[in-house]
């Protein structure tokens, strides 16, 4: 560091870091020296002082590429199956990260299969300016889901009140599934986008699933070698046999003999350094960067106050480590006793009592019977001495936990001598998944002033749960104690709004829960009165919505819905346009809906990974009739992260549509501009216009929006974050002029998230119009407090 302290040993470690860089680069013959040039000053008060000049001599020699890519220890994947999932390719540079990409990618192919102990462990192999890329497998196990523990954890060590139920119906995986690495991870981002447990790593753990290497396969793999020990014993001719990589497998293997005169010796008066040795180099690089393979623990009795964090899963692709988020051994502090609720989860088996349900053959003579391979029984019923409130199946708890149930009661077998079993030729072997999750704060009371470039000044009145149940109340209405917990820990979502302004007025009540009587089903219901003052007319709308949906999967549903009511046009401007006056007075309307949605993102307000697809069609009778159809995909891509999946770089794109009938009436038409669409347009001017009323905005029958924008983060807590972006889009009378008039505008802005005020950000933006038409009214400047796109 520049008037940093100089050490020879911090100059040493920059060396070591120079080398180290480049041959991740895929210079592996690349050398690095130093010169140090000492002068001597004086410091303000007079006192001698000495200066370093340090320059850093390098030698990059040449790049090394890929010759040849070789997969060793695969069985499952063919070489050229694996292939197809690398982005390095023969012919190409070496470069270690995308390695790292690759290796996680093989990994990833094997735990969507049930191999998720499967390791992928590279060994580049250099000889002259050209590498041999070797991949070692080691596939390990087959493994399906045996038991499920799920644990909820409260918010700074208070009791928990979260249904386990919440939790669980969010779980794409049941016992006897195969284990499928991609629907962990999937599920780990339903609990985190439920709005129910904690998602933000610098405030708390997130949720996560850990499993262990299951006992039976370390017995079997144990005897396996000893078998072929003694193979090798009683026939050395066959002693060579395709094996497995080592566990300690190391980047670089072979030492190289690097060509070419060493770089000068240094000639300054503090010494001489001739440069690293080429094999100590690697060596050091080796260790430096050395495959450390997690070694599999046999399990231990898991308590309902302790768990396990041995997790082998491997990490998503581009990620190096993922830790453990407990410690190891039982709870301590926030997290420990009592007040860690869990659900434990097993699959019930027939045949003798001595059977293991953790064997993973069908039975001890090899025909169906016991274990993961037979026919899937109920959970075991609940225990009502010790049920959860909420919790649909009570609290279940293996022999494991508790000693004193015996098999009979439970549905769960005791566990045999795993040693004692025949080993088949490919077994499945049944493991326990540990899921752990920690409650966020999920109610707010919010007054405050809200203000939007679309709708002005607002007052602001909330008062929300996202963890509602509707029929917990207080044991003891007269106990404030009671009250604590009353109508919190189903998931369900309750909301009082009212937000009286000087443009907008809306007052709302609503009630959702996605998860009807733990089925999958949702319900949605809400009243509402709403009332705008727009320039060309003021307009009144009270009524009520009802929605019932259905869960196909945990991402994937369908919903039909009614909204009725009755919008009451009056105050119109003068002239008064011909589609405005067909629509003065009352107009009552009954409006059906049916609509598709499939959603993996991770965050409502801020996604920054996954997707948003819905198409909806909705059929409206009344005063008028008119059918609509509407879609709007986006979709966002996390580029980089930090260690701690903090300080997200996104690049979110989305395209919207949608297509009316002529004769829909003007508030129902399609308008453009504004923060929520095509930004630097003032809100609704991009619409078609009639010319017999002074240009007025009647609305079009089409519109079609596209934007992308790159979101960054501006401080290290993500509070603030900035962002680029370009929208475009158009509103036409018809769907055949899509092409006339298509605006684009572009622009930076800025997100402020705090967390008193809610989750939705505050938005400013600056967006500047780049294609115009005629009668567009531009707005340079863009905010949002409040609410949110």
């Amino acid at each position: 560091m520049i008037h940093g302290q100089f050490t020879r040993q911090l100059l040493e470690q920059d060396v070591e870091k120079l080398t180290t860089y480049y041959r991740k680069l895929g210079f592996f013959y690349a050398k690095v020296d130093y010169d140090i040039d000492e002068t001597q000053g004086y410091t303000g008060l007079g006192e001698p002082n000495s200066w370093v000049n340090i320059t850093f001599l390098v030698d990059e020699g040449p790049r090394c590429k890929i010759r040849d890519i070789r997969f060793i220890g695969n069985k499952l994947f063919s070489e050229g199956e694996l292939k197809k999932e690398l982005k390095s390719r023969i012919g190409k540079f070496y470069y270690q990260d995308m390695v790292e990409v690759d290796m996680g990618k093989v990994r990833e192919e094997y735990g969507i299969r049930g191999h998720v102990f499967a390791e992928a462990n590279p060994d580049p192999r250099i000889d002259g300016d050209e590498v041999e890329l070797i991949i070692h497998v080691k596939e390990g196990p087959q493994c399906r889901v045996g038991e499920i523990k799920m644990e909820i954890v409260g918010i700074d060590g208070a009791e928990p009140y979260t249904a386990l139920s919440t939790a669980m119906n969010r779980l794409s995986f049941k016992p006897g599934d195969l284990m499928n690495t991609r629907e962990i991870e999937n599920s780990e981002r339903r609990l985190r986008f439920a709005g129910v447990f904690n998602s933000n790593p610098a405030t708390g753990m997130l949720p996560n699933f850990t499993f262990e290497m299951p006992e039976q396969y370390l017995v079997d793999e144990e005897r396996r070698r000893n078998e072929e020990k003694q193979q090798m014993i009683a026939s050395p001719e066959k002693s060579n046999y395709r094996g497995q990589a080592p566990s300690n497998t190391l980047w670089y293997r072979k030492p190289v003999d690097v060509p070419g005169e060493p770089l000068r010796k240094n000639t300054g008066t503090s010494g001489t350094n001739p440069g690293p040795n080429p094999e100590e180099s690697l060596e050091a690089f080796s260790n430096f960067f050395r495959i450390r393979t997690p070694q599999p623990v046999i399990p231990q009795s898991v308590t309902p106050q302790s768990v396990t964090p041995h997790s082998v899963r491997k990490p998503p692709v581009g990620m190096n480590t993922r830790p453990a988020p407990y410690p190891s051994g039982p709870l301590t502090g926030p997290l420990a006793g009592p007040h860690a609720r869990s659900l434990y989860l097993g699959q019930q088996t027939y045949g003798a009592p001595t059977a293991s349900p953790y064997n993973p053959y069908n039975s001890a003579d090899g025909s169906a019977g016991s274990g993961l391979n037979a026919a899937p029984a109920p959970i075991a019923q609940p225990s009502q001495n010790q049920g959860i409130y909420g919790n649909p199946y009570g609290s279940i708890v293996s022999p494991i936990e508790n000693p004193g149930n015996t098999p009979a009661n439970l549905g769960v077998l005791p566990m045999s001598d795993p040693a004692a079993a025949p080993r088949p030729q490919n077994p499945i072997y049944p493991i326990r998944v540990h899921g752990i999750a920690q409650e966020t704060r999920t109610g707010q009371l919010m007054m405050s002033v809200a203000v939007n470039s679309d709708s002005g000044l607002m007052g602001r009145f909330v008062i929300e749960e996202q963890n509602f149940d509707a029929l917990r109340w207080p044991k003891n209405p007269s106990r404030m104690a009671d009250w604590r917990n009353a109508f919190r820990g189903k998931g369900q979502i309750f909301r009082i709004e009212a937000v009286p302004g000087e443009q907008v007025q809306r007052y709302e009540v609503s009630w959702a829960t996605p998860y009807l009587f733990n089925l999958d089903y949702s319900l949605r219901t809400s009243g509402y009165y709403y009332q705008r003052f727009y320039d060309e007319w003021y307009e009144d709308r009270v009524g009520g919505t009802i929605s019932v949906g259905k869960n196909w999967t945990k991402d994937l549903s369908t919903s039909i819905s009614y909204n009725g009511g009755n919008i009451r046009m009056y105050h119109p401007i003068s002239p008064i346009p011909e589609r405005l006056y067909s629509a003065l007075g009352n107009n009552d309307f009954h409006t059906f809906g049916l609509t598709l949605t499939h959603d993996t993102r991770d965050n409502q307000y801020l996604a920054t990974e996954g997707h948003l697809f819905t198409a909806g069609v909705s059929q409206t009778v009344g005063k008028h009739q008119y059918l609509a159809g509407t879609y709007d995909i986006r979709q966002y891509f996390m580029l980089r992260e930090r260690p701690d999946r903090s300080g997200r770089w996104v690049l979110a794109l989305r395209s919207a549509a949608g297509v009316t009938e002529g004769n829909t009436p003007i508030y129902d038409r399609y308008y453009a501009g504004g923060f929520s669409s095509i930004r630097g347009y003032e809100y609704r001017s991009v619409t078609p216009r009639d010319p017999y009323a002074l240009n007025t905005g009647i609305g079009g029958t089409f519109e079609f929006y596209n934007s992308a924008e790159l979101v960054f983060p501006l401080t290290a807590d993500d509070m603030i974050r900035g962002l680029v972006f370009v929208d475009s889009g158009t509103v036409q009378e018809d769907i055949r002029d899509w092409q006339d008039d298509y605006r684009v505008s572009t622009g930076f802005g800025f997100r402020i998230t705090i967390p008193m005020m809610g989750p939705a950000p505050i938005a400013l933006d600056f967006a500047f119009p780049l294609v115009k038409s005629e009668f567009d009214k531009t707005q340079l400047f863009t905010f949002n407090v409040g609410f949110f796109r």
